[in-house]
């Protein structure tokens, strides 16, 4: 994940409210499974179901995520 991949998707980012897995995983260059193993391991901001099947990642979120990452 690099600042420059980060800036590229800032837009997009700050257009949503939520992000999807998918849209994670490009925005932050990350896959899915890493996404996935953070969340287990308690290092990535915790998910909101949006139904049965369904979650998604407040962008704000994310965002304090990113900066307390680079603190």
């Amino acid at each position: 994940m690099t600042s420059d991949n980060i800036l590229r998707h800032g837009a997009e980012m700050n257009e949503r409210l939520i992000l999807r897995e998918s849209e994670l995983v490009k925005i932050l260059n990350i896959s899915a499974s890493t996404i996935r193993r953070k969340i287990k391991a308690g290092t990535f901001p915790l998910y909101i179901k949006l139904g049965p099947k369904a979650k998604g990642w407040r962008t704000s979120d994310i965002e304090t995520w990113l900066k307390n990452l680079n603190s």
